[in-house]
């Protein structure tokens, strides 16, 4: 679990701290989009091994999610970084890979979206 202002159930859904401001919802919408893309390619490094690019790939989500109304997703990027610059091999299975994962397929960019 995250152990922070920003810890999520496994069940909730994450929407953006800019859901209520009507210039983001698009901006929103379409980062939503690109980190489902985004999301494939964290699964598809992960069970490669590729742990150099998946670090890049987590400091960038890292990045954008936050930038996007998303602090949750950003902890939990930032973390899964910090074990990634360890050395640590992150399967998979790994719980902050899967926490991960998890967190992106419970966004959406307003409360009661289908979007995403």
């Amino acid at each position: 679990m995250l152990n922070s202002a920003h810890d999520i159930s496994a069940h909730d859904r994450i929407i953006s701290e800019y859901a209520s401001d009507p210039d983001m919802i698009d901006l929103i919408s379409d980062f939503l989009v690109s980190l489902q893309t985004t999301a494939a390619t964290v699964a598809r490094l992960s069970a490669d091994g590729d742990h150099a690019e998946l670090q890049r790939v987590a400091h960038q989500i890292k990045g954008s999610a936050g930038g996007y109304g998303f602090p949750a997703i950003t902890a939990v990027a930032g973390r899964l970084e910090t074990v990634l610059k360890a050395g640590q091999p992150v399967t998979p299975q790994h719980p902050l890979l899967v926490e991960l994962l998890q967190a992106i397929g419970r966004t959406q960019p307003v409360p009661n979206s289908s979007a995403a």
